[in-house]
């Protein structure tokens, strides 16, 4: 047990740490260690009663006194889980903190407590007169020490402002219990980021980022230094039936401290304006410049049915995997939520995505797909005009099928001035000016959505996208390695190499780059029929087999046969008349790789016709 309370220690010491009992702060090797609230309280807790068994049910009323909403196992669990984490500490092997099974947990480290010095025994056998004197001293000093500690606090405030330039929302942890509600706090994790995405003066890292490290075992100041963040916002999910609470707390990354902790309660019919109470306040604490507009942007009178919006955020879930299968259930998710809430615009951006998604790979004919992506945007913006991800779905429908770039364009200016932390919408963005021909603008525009992102595949791979457009190779191969650092059986990084790799000539390299795609992910099926193309090039009988099943294949509405592939295939073989004829049909088609006609290297045989001018007049690529 602690020491008595006249002779109350000031300082605990165990293992390489050290914690000041008075003031609540945790050091290791002298170094300050952040740690939040609720884990710091149970370290206490435990060492009020080191090397007893204190139970389940005593550390509960310690940590939640006023708190019934909580999950009591969760809660305590995720508590105990930080703490180790924080102390190097293990479950299997403990050495700090050990589980006693359904009784609790003991602290069964060697623990010193240090306690403050008396004051020598001569000093309180002095006169009442001199007692009376130094305690005035005493006083004063005291006195003159609160006012120039005030003042230094003041200064520092000065120095150290909390105001924060970029911020990383990490995965919110799932307390309810149940495995199939990760969706749900995974959808509460990018909402929150959407929002906050919503300050043009904060730097928002992506969900795609952030959720690279859920269930990490990293600190926040580590996670923060791998994404460039400054502030790091964690927090947890509970739903109990209708009711959901939202716990958010706000870490200066830079400085190890924790600045604000909240929590929310709502219900689920309310569940939008939740999050945006939530977001502001975080802004708020984040002190980001807003301005009366952006500010609004928060205070929404939107209200959504709840099982539409669980359908919504399932859709999410689906469409962010990037595989075929993930877009076609994404597709029915996101009609569902409409089919129980018409009136939900996000719900009609999702079924656009989706839409369109499998018709720019190939598993749905353009015709089939772009129709109703497109009537589903405009529904999203007839219900919420300033909707910035609805802009920047358009301005990529716009490019890639329509072959709009100045319409495009617009979009994309509107989708940048509404959110300009979205960062896939910054991606396509840089495919519109790759396909312009403006590379060095399309190249900026990727690299700014990877600091957004910074460990997305996808917003990696299409930085090795527009060094291919832009004839980089070098610069392309360097980061697609980067890209297959991060993900090695990323399918799309792949692609780009083998394309940086061909326009080096290093034909070894850019067939085997091939192969590892088709390895990774053999449903890529537009890219299959590209695959061994060149280098089937050096043998016509190959190159014809190909050609005659992907001619026939197209004839039949087979998935992933399109009419560009055998006008690529009839360039490589140097028969320009009958790759013309299939560039046509591409072109009527509105087929998505066409809208790079102008920059890929796959048409370069076909340059120097004439018809191939009159494809760009056609297209508004040439004057």
């Amino acid at each position: 047990m602690l020491p008595t309370a006249d002779v109350r220690p000031a300082t605990a010491r165990f293992d390489r740490f050290e914690v000041d009992l008075r003031r609540g702060e945790l050091r290791r090797d002298g170094v300050a260690v952040g740690l939040q609230d609720k884990p710091l309280q149970l370290l206490l807790a435990l060492l009020e009663s080191p090397n007893t068994v204190v139970s389940r049910e005593e550390l509960y009323k310690h940590l939640w006194q006023t708190d019934t909403f909580v999950g009591f196992d969760e809660g305590l669990n995720t508590a105990i889980r930080k703490l180790r984490q924080t102390l190097n500490d293990s479950a299997e092997m403990p050495r700090i903190i050990e589980t006693v099974p359904k009784k609790g947990y003991r602290f069964i480290a060697k623990v010193e407590f240090v306690v403050p010095p008396k004051p020598p025994a001569s000093e309180s056998q002095n006169s009442a007169r001199h007692k009376s004197l130094r305690n005035l001293a005493i006083a004063a000093g005291v006195t003159l020490a609160l006012v120039a500690a005030r003042l230094v606090t003041l200064q520092l405030s000065r120095k150290t402002s909390t105001e924060f330039s970029s911020v990383v929302v990490l995965p919110l942890e799932q307390l309810s219990g149940d495995a199939s509600q990760e969706y749900f706090t995974d959808g509460m994790t990018d909402a929150l980021i959407t929002d906050l995405a919503k300050i043009s003066s904060l730097r928002v890292i992506s969900r795609t980022s952030a959720m690279h490290f859920k269930g990490t075992h990293l600190t926040a100041r580590q996670i923060a230094d791998q994404l460039g963040a400054e502030a790091v916002v964690e927090g947890s999910v509970t739903r109990a039936g209708n009711r959901v609470r939202i716990t958010a707390q706000l870490i200066d990354a830079r400085r190890d401290r924790h600045l604000w902790a909240e929590s929310y309660d709502g219900e689920m019919n309310d569940i939008l304006t939740l999050q945006n109470t939530v977001a502001e306040s975080i802004a708020q604490h984040v002190q980001a410049n807003l301005s009366h507009g952006v500010g609004r942007k928060f205070k929404t009178s939107r209200t959504v049915n709840a099982a539409a919006y669980e359908e919504f955020l399932r859709g999410r879930y689906y469409w962010d995997k990037f595989t075929p299968s993930g877009w076609q259930n994404a597709l029915e998710h996101f009609e569902i939520a409409i089919a129980r809430d018409p009136n939900y615009a996000p719900a009609y951006v999702g079924l656009a995505d989706s839409y369109m998604s499998l018709g720019a790979w190939g598993y749905m004919p353009t015709r089939q797909a772009l129709p109703p992506g497109i009537a589903a945007l405009r529904k999203a913006l007839e219900l919420e005009p300033d909707l910035a991800e609805a802009h920047y779905s358009l301005g990529i429908a716009k490019t890639a099928f329509e072959y709009d770039w100045e319409g495009a364009e617009a979009e994309f200016q509107k989708g940048l001035a509404l959110n300009p932390n979205y960062a896939i919408g910054r991606m396509w963005h840089s495919f519109l000016l790759s396909a312009l021909s403006r590379h060095e603008e399309a190249i900026a525009e990727q690299i700014r959505a990877r600091t957004l992102d910074p460990v997305s595949p996808i917003i990696n791979a299409n930085l090795c996208r527009a060094y291919v457009f832009a004839r980089r190779p070098e610069d392309a191969i360097r980061a697609c390695k980067h890209t297959l650092e991060l993900d090695s059986h990323f399918a799309v990084a792949y692609i780009w190499l083998s394309a940086a790799y061909e326009e080096q000539h290093r034909t070894e390299e850019a067939f085997q780059a091939e192969q590892n795609q088709l390895e990774a992910d053999n449903r890529l099926l537009l890219m299959q029929r590209r695959a061994s193309r060149h280098r089937r090039g050096e043998d016509r009988v190959l190159m014809l087999e190909e050609l005659k099943q992907t001619i026939e294949d197209y004839a039949n509405n087979s998935l992933g046969a399109r009419a560009g592939d055998i006008a690529a295939m009839y360039a490589a073989l140097n028969k320009p008349d009958e790759a013309f004829e299939y560039l046509y049909k591409a072109y009527d088609d509105r087929e998505a790789p066409l809208s790079t006609i102008n920059v890929s290297s796959v048409w370069d045989p076909l340059r120097s016709d004439p018809r191939f001018h009159s494809m760009l007049l056609r297209m508004k690529l040439a004057k």
